[in-house]
């Protein structure tokens, strides 16, 4: 008996709620399966999802096979609600990657697999739409294994093209499973690892063991083809999930502490309820769970949901997946109990205020943070003083923004809309630096070095410390490495969030008398920004505008992968428009009399892109667009000087320190603490300067 938890991810459009629908149809879950267009899907839940015709929430559904669980997890397809996805995919066992046989390999195909790959979930993919007229499902494998990985292999007969039948060829059978395996999709397993060729030449053969292993390290990415909608297909795909895959929570995980990953956050009925996966020993009913910051919060109830309906139930094991109520400060990604959180990579391009006339603030910011209780990264921040403070979040898109009016209209009864988004840049390093923060008024004491090294891009604020618990007692490594890991950083040019950074403890003292709580906290913060200057220097006058740079702190914007298709009679006049936007774009394979452009841009000129498009093709072009990390920007002078951050000036965010003298503590700027700190610098092949 296995439990295995799987999530439907795929492009907008390419099926999978409809595939969802069609599992939990195959395996008696369904007397019949539901339709997007009609309304009654059955992990549809949601009214403003029965309105759309789209997936934008997550939702759960179990079905069972054999003596075998599945827990499937249907995720939102749109680029914009990407980030809801992303929490979904860190408590996978096995992704179902769906692609449409008639569209092929898409730009959220290209992000979806880059994120599965970065977490290391394994994957099954299924082509659908076998049967839609214009259908190449060899064209789409060869496309997959050109642009995805040559790991992704069939794993049934290929149908062949133009509307064949999935099942005329492959059939539903599941009983030889290894017989369906076509024989180079054998071989190529076998050619992976040298035990497995050795196996493979002295039997002709692999054992389901074999196989299963090479799925779950990723060695083998199998391909099944068939038609959601015509329930083709779908029988050894359900198959498949538990016979090629196991689940990633081992069975020895049972018996030790308590830790979950939380992958969502929602509201009912008055409720918040906390959406995780249980990693490690038992989650039971009324016992407290450990959250953001080492505070406890209790599970009140333990609900396991199916579609719409729940129930209760006393404890949860290792590898389920349950819903609690009770925790108020719980967000999607963080770990519970001893789990490390999920570092989110995508991020938003925009930064836009909601405009909501006559609206009570204080009731706008409730609400909106509600909101972002549910949707990874809105992160709304009040922006400016006064009559001009505008209340701010985080997008990704547009189709994003209008549903989140929607739901201010249904939920909350506020008729708000939005203002001209700003592009939301973040800050990253150059090259390493040691940083130092010290926090003593009086009766108060805290030093704090950190190391702060450049990161790969897209990987976002990792902490660690290399220190003994001789030299810092855990309970305060554990806080300054909490501090780091949970706290928005800001840079200090823009004021933007830092990123790609990693950050290592390498020195500290406290006071057996005099140091408390929030010290630490204190000093942490003051130490990355005192690096972070150090860097940047006395001015930002010394830019280096072809890397983005100032001295050793870069300024990155947002970048999105753009697929244009239009008529070709039109695409003299749109590589233009592109060039001068900064995209970098190539031509790619189109259908007669249509013409496609690939590549990639700064998100800040494409916005609103698609609209012009439309406008001189006359309705005739489509533009997808997907996030593609971040660039440094090519000419930050005016940026920096347009936004005018002066971070000596941002007392929320102190980069000089307080010292103790004479019974009263005094400030310390930024380049005069290495001068006074108490400890010596810790890394000595970093140049320091002040």
């Amino acid at each position: 008996m296995a439990h295995i938890v799987t999530g439907i991810v795929a492009h907008v459009d390419a099926g999978k709620t409809t595939l969802s629908e069609a599992l939990l149809y195959t395996a008696g879950m369904l007397r019949k399966p539901g339709r997007v267009d009609d309304g009654d899907a059955f992990l549809d839940t949601d009214t403003l999802e029965k309105k759309r015709g789209i997936t934008i929430f997550p939702h759960e559904a179990v079905l069972r096979t054999g003596d075998d669980t599945v827990t499937l997890l249907d995720t939102p397809g749109h680029a914009d609600f990407a980030a809801s996805t992303e929490s979904v995919l860190s408590v996978l066992d096995v992704a179902v990657l769906v692609v449409s046989a008639s569209d092929g390999v898409q730009g959220s195909t290209r992000v979806l697999w880059r994120l599965l790959d970065r977490l290391g979930v394994p994957v099954i993919v299924f082509v659908n739409k076998c049967d839609a007229l214009g259908a190449d499902p060899a064209g789409v494998l060869s496309d997959m294994r050109e642009g995805l990985s040559d790991s992704v292999m069939p794993f049934m007969p290929v149908p062949a093209a133009g509307g064949a039948s999935a099942a005329g060829e492959a059939g539903d059978e599941t009983h030889h499973p290894v017989c369906l395996i076509p024989t180079d999709t054998l071989e190529q397993m076998a050619a992976s690892d040298d035990d497995l060729l050795a196996s493979y030449l002295e039997s002709g053969t692999l054992a389901q063991q074999q196989i299963r292993s090479c799925v779950t390290r990723r060695l083998a990415v199998p391909v099944y083809f068939g038609s959601a909608l015509r329930l083709e297909g779908i029988s050894p795909l359900l198959d498949a999930l538990t016979r090629w895959t196991a689940p990633r929570v081992p069975a020895t995980a049972g018996d030790g502490p308590f830790s979950a990953r939380v992958f969502r956050i929602s509201h009912e009925g008055g409720e918040r309820l906390t959406w995780l996966r249980v990693l490690s020993g038992t989650l039971v009913a009324k016992q407290p769970v450990i959250v953001q910051g080492g505070d406890e919060e209790k599970a009140d109830q333990i609900r396991l949901y199916d579609g719409a309906r729940f129930g209760t139930v006393r404890q949860v094991g290792a590898g389920g997946v349950a819903t609690i109520t009770g925790p108020l400060s719980t967000h999607a990604g963080q770990g519970l109990g001893g789990a490390v959180s999920a570092v989110p990579a995508l991020r938003p391009a925009f930064r836009s205020s909601i405009e909501a006339p006559g609206a009570d603030p204080r009731k706008l910011e409730a609400t909106v943070r509600a909101l972002a209780d549910e949707e990874p990264l809105l992160d709304p921040r009040w922006q400016g003083t006064g009559e001009q403070a505008r209340l701010v979040v985080s997008i990704m898109g547009e189709l994003q923004e209008q549903i989140l009016v929607s739901e201010l209209a249904a939920r909350f009864g506020i008729s708000a809309g939005f203002g001209t988004p700003q592009v939301l840049y973040t800050e990253t390093i150059s090259r390493p630096v040691e940083g130092v923060g010290h926090f003593e008024p009086l009766r108060h004491y805290a030093e704090v070095h950190v190391r702060l090294d450049p990161a790969p891009r897209g990987t976002g604020i990792t902490v660690r410390s290399k220190l003994s618990t001789d030299v810092l007692a855990a309970s305060w490594q554990h806080q300054i490495l909490s501090r780091l890991s949970t706290h928005t950083l800001v840079g200090v040019l823009t004021g933007s969030p830092l990123t790609d950074v990693t950050i290592t403890l390498v020195a500290a003292r406290a006071s057996n008398v005099h140091t408390v709580g929030g010290d630490f906290r204190q000093a942490a913060d003051r130490a990355v920004r005192q690096g972070l200057m150090q860097l940047r220097g006395n001015s930002g006058d010394d830019d280096d505008a072809s890397s983005g740079t100032s001295r050793g702190v870069v300024l990155l914007e947002p970048w999105q992968a753009l697929r244009l298709e239009l008529p070709e009679e039109y695409v003299g006049r749109a590589m233009n428009d592109l060039q001068r936007l900064g995209a970098q774009v190539r031509l790619g394979r189109a259908p007669a009399g249509r013409a496609v452009l690939e590549g990639s841009a700064p998100a800040a000129g494409l916005r609103g892109y698609g609209r012009q498009v439309g406008i001189y093709t006359h309705g005739e072009a489509s533009l997808e667009l997907t996030a593609d990390g971040s660039r440094p920007v090519a000419d930050p002078k005016d940026i920096i000087s347009r936004i005018g951050y002066d971070p000596v000036a941002d007392l929320d965010n102190p980069p000089g320190s307080v010292f103790c003298a004479h019974g009263a503590g005094y400030p310390v700027a930024w380049d005069r603490v290495p001068e006074i700190m108490h400890l010596p610098w810790a890394e000595t092949d970093l140049h320091h300067e002040g």
